[in-house]
């Protein structure tokens, strides 16, 4: 009698084992796919909308858009720079739109938004005491500004260039 309860037991033990082994290999394989699939949409993103910008240059002749739609364009552009690790092409992106932005009040978050990407790129290329003082300033004129947004990431990036 005792035997056959062992073997019963055994049975169910190896039966309950191979079940949770099953799911939990199920669940690792689901994790690996959706984390391969954010890995390939993370550095695909940045590629395919440098691209579209480019298109952008090609086709549409971008000084002859408006002001705010430039703006836009250089943000943007420096912003995939960034992403893309090309510092020395967000520097110049950032700086052609703060040079753009430069008289319009209306753009101002605009222009402080484009300072920050100037100063992510200096990050990246070693320049973080420089950086540093930018910020200082930067964060004491966008008060005026009143935006949240703006000011919390002057904040992220001052972040950033402390830990560099």
């Amino acid at each position: 009698m005792r035997k056959p309860f062992f073997n019963l037991f055994v049975l169910l033990l190896v039966t309950l084992f191979s079940v949770f082994s099953h799911a939990t290999v199920e669940k690792t394989q689901s994790f690996e796919r959706t984390l391969n699939g954010v890995q390939s949409i993370l550095y695909s993103v940045p590629i395919k909308a440098r691209a579209l910008l480019s298109e952008l240059e090609k086709v549409e002749l971008k000084e002859n858009q408006p002001l705010p739609l430039l703006a836009r364009y250089y943000l943007q552009k420096s912003t995939v720079d960034l992403l893309l690790n090309d510092p020395e092409s967000a520097i110049e992106a950032a700086n052609r739109g703060i040079e753009l932005t430069a008289s319009d009040p209306l753009l101002q978050a605009d222009r402080y938004l484009m300072q920050l990407r100037l100063s992510q790129a200096r990050i990246l290329k070693g320049e973080e005491a420089l950086v540093l003082v930018q910020l200082d300033q930067l964060l004491s004129e966008s008060q005026a500004l009143n935006n949240p947004e703006v000011t919390a990431e002057i904040l992220l990036v001052k972040g950033q260039a402390y830990k560099a």
